[in-house]
């Protein structure tokens, strides 16, 4: 019997200001930025490739499985790479042919790192690297043991941005 799990796959930026590069938590803190990042995700597409039709978009910290907790009124984003880049625009980033640009001419990179050892994680992490591409965005895949990974989310935040599995 398959039924939805309380896991599900999260994708964030490090809002920690003290260790967060200046220029990227900027950026990361600019809620168009994140909402652009997140219209320039394809879910349909992940759901399809990565986890072979058995999975369910999320919207928020909890799934529809945690019926407690659920909330259905968050905002659904859809592939949508034209709103994304009036976002980016109206947020002060510009495209030099197809790499994005802040105000002070700052290319729009940033590091993922996630845990090795989960080929499907290794999966998605490469087709949100894709998707981000789409939008301009160079995005640097950096797989870390389980120890390591942990150590920057909790106690460096040395890091940009995260996938990881919560529960």
């Amino acid at each position: 019997n398959a039924c939805p799990s309380l896991i599900h796959e999260v994708f964030w930026f490090n809002l920690q200001p003290s260790k967060a590069d200046a220029k990227k938590r900027a950026w990361f803190e600019d809620r168009r930025f994140r909402q652009a990042v997140a219209y320039a995700v394809d879910r349909e597409a992940i759901i399809r490739n990565v986890f072979l039709g058995m999975a369910h978009p999320v919207f928020g910290p909890t799934s529809e499985a945690n019926r407690e907790w659920f909330y259905s009124g968050l905002r659904k984003y859809s592939r949508d790479l034209s709103r994304a880049r009036t976002l980016h625009s109206e947020a002060g980033f510009r495209w030099e042919g197809q790499e994005l640009r802040d105000r002070a001419g700052n290319a729009g990179e940033f590091t993922i790192i996630f845990n090795t050892g989960v080929k499907f994680r290794q999966n998605l992490a490469t087709v949100l690297q894709e998707d981000l591409a789409a939008l301009g965005i160079k995005a640097s895949l950096v797989p870390l043991e389980g120890k390591t990974l942990l150590e920057k989310i909790n106690r460096t935040f040395d890091y940009d941005a995260c996938l990881l599995a919560t529960a």
